[in-house]
């Protein structure tokens, strides 16, 4: 696996960790909110990916934009909160696994943007 993904899948989710942490603490009326979560995650994917040096992307903009959107249609934002939270206490565990299940859209984009 891409060494470098693998770093910038973690410093995604990890940017994104409090938006995991503010779900939980607050009772479900005050919640923060599907779209809030997606965009939360979403900025932080994109601080993460676009502040790493990825090898053959050509593109890298739309290489980390072809990311960020396939996470989000793939998972809502609780599951999203989720998966941030799980890979930030499992570190590099997390990391692989999140790689792993995303491997088909990172091909996808990869192949769209090198």
């Amino acid at each position: 696996m891409n060494r470098s993904l693998s770093i910038l899948v973690c410093l995604g989710l990890i940017v994104s960790a409090p938006a995991a942490v503010l779900a939980q603490q607050k009772p479900a009326s005050s919640a923060v909110n599907d779209a809030q979560l997606r965009q939360q995650f979403r900025d932080g994917f994109l601080r993460g990916c676009l502040g790493n040096n990825l090898a053959g992307i050509r593109n890298k903009t739309q290489y980390c934009t072809c990311l960020a959107d396939a996470y989000n249609s793939r998972y809502d934002g609780a599951t999203l909160a989720a998966i941030s939270q799980f890979a930030t206490t499992a570190g590099n565990a997390g990391t692989t696994l999140v790689n792993l299940m995303m491997q088909p859209e990172t091909q996808r984009c990869k192949a769209a943007n090198s």
